[in-house]
């Protein structure tokens, strides 16, 4: 289905209750369009997936995926209004209904900046973790921790797509793509996601610490010309230490850093507020101070 196609069937099955006004932006697994919610008026954005992403998940799953994520709460978590199958044909068109958020991506930052301050990278870190650390604690992963799904507006800090990524899981079939669909971007998958294995909250650990990577030094830790080089990096080398990436960053966040970023769960820490925790500290130890912002993740 094209997106002409796409957006003509949106119209026809949500126009009585959401005028859709553009798209926002299209990706491999969905298309997101703006749209008035005509009941509440207000303005939102309207997630829907690809024919063939939405038809591989069925509604069934979505469905269970989308409840357990919207009750979450949480100020650093974008929250979920609606969902449901707009195409009434069995997943041909699984749609999600979120706020319309008017402020800039943490990748739009990065691009913009490059290397962001240190301060300011734990700082972003700390507000991340304490989002899924709340998730973790409610039995909820994300699995796609990224700069694109972390935004910026107005001094407030939002992690979106959560339950996208379980949803999706259930068609990664032990590999990292089926059919052309993948969950996850392969810079930030930890190797037992990419493996197809069981993951829990250090997946998504393994994430935070390379979106932490890639602030301090403008790359993720590990890169590549294809996506099959830049995972085969990950089970055959170690990340470049971010002391050799940048100037100015001392050996204890180094290490801590490296830790979260170890190729096995168990050699890095349980939690993402435990890794925010052990950047604190490594902070101390360098003799700097770290902002209150990192705090957030004990929240």
């Amino acid at each position: 289905m094209n997106t002409l196609e796409m957006r003509t069937r949106l119209y026809a099955a949500l126009g009585d209750r959401y005028h859709i006004e553009r798209t926002l932006g299209e990706g491999g697994l969905s298309t997101v369009y703006l749209a008035r919610d005509l009941k509440h008026g207000r303005d939102v954005a309207v997630k829907v997936l690809r024919s063939e992403v939405g038809a591989a998940v069925g509604p069934e799953q979505f469905n269970r995926e989308m409840e357990i994520a919207a009750t979450l709460s949480h100020p650093n978590i974008l929250p979920v209004f609606e969902w449901g199958d707009a195409g009434g044909d069995g997943g041909g068109m699984l749609f999600c209904v979120m706020p319309s958020v008017r402020g800039y991506t943490l990748r739009d930052v990065i691009e913009s900046a490059r290397q962001l301050p240190i301060e300011e990278s734990i700082r972003i870190c700390g507000e991340i973790a304490g989002a899924l650390d709340y998730a973790h604690r409610n039995g909820v992963l994300h699995r796609d921790v990224k700069p694109q799904n972390v935004i910026l507006e107005d001094g407030r800090l939002l992690v979106a797509d959560f339950g996208i990524g379980n949803a999706m899981a259930t068609i990664e079939g032990g590999a990292i793509a089926k059919a052309s669909i993948g969950i996850g971007t392969p810079a930030y998958m930890s190797p037992e996601q990419v493996a197809g294995e069981p993951v829990d909250a250090r997946s998504d650990v393994y994430s935070l610490a390379s979106v932490l990577y890639e602030m301090l030094v403008g790359e993720p830790p590990f890169v590549g010309p294809a996506t099959q080089v830049v995972i085969s990096k990950r089970f055959m080398q170690t990340p470049p230490s971010v002391m050799v990436m940048r100037d100015g960053i001392h050996r204890p966040l180094a290490c801590a850093l490296q830790s979260a970023l170890a190729r096995s769960p168990a050699d890095r820490p349980r939690t993402t507020g435990a890794f925010v925790e052990s950047l604190i500290e490594a902070e101390h130890e360098s003799g700097s101070e770290t902002s209150e912002g990192a705090t957030f993740a004990r929240t």
